[in-house]
């Protein structure tokens, strides 16, 4: 926030140019550009920082949706993503459900998944590869 103000205040003192400032604040004139159009349209305040947050999501599942899923996951505990999506179509097929990826994300989120055992891959033949003679 100092260097903004700093920035702005040498600015509005008119001795230099956007590109001077900014090389001699060490950054871009387009940021500089940036700060001092805040200033002008917000003033100070104008200078905060701001979330970089996305502001809206549109993939986003709603929130009932998600419940539903975790609650025919909790009455069908051997049911996987796609069992419980096949399930949720048939009681309501007039409903958006997600794909069945991010069903799997939302059981693994609420802890309903577990983990699968890792199984080493077994070689077809554990016997060292030889050549034969030629002759």
């Amino acid at each position: 926030m100092d260097l903004k103000m700093q920035l702005i205040a040498a600015w509005l003192q008119g001795g230099h140019g956007v590109s001077d400032l900014a090389r001699g604040y060490g950054i871009s004139r387009k940021t500089a550009y940036k700060w001092i159009r805040r200033y002008q349209e917000e003033g100070a305040g104008g200078l905060q920082e701001r979330s970089r947050a996305p502001h809206y999501c549109p993939h986003a599942v709603a929130e009932d949706v998600a419940e539903q899923i975790v609650a025919i996951k909790k009455v069908h505990p051997s049911f996987g993503p796609k069992k419980v999506l096949d399930r949720l179509r048939e009681l309501e097929p007039a409903m958006a459900l997600p794909a069945d990826s991010t069903a799997g994300e939302i059981l693994k989120a609420a802890g309903l998944v577990k983990k699968r055992r890792y199984k080493r891959p077994y070689p077809a033949d554990p016997q060292p590869f030889e050549l034969g003679d030629r002759n």
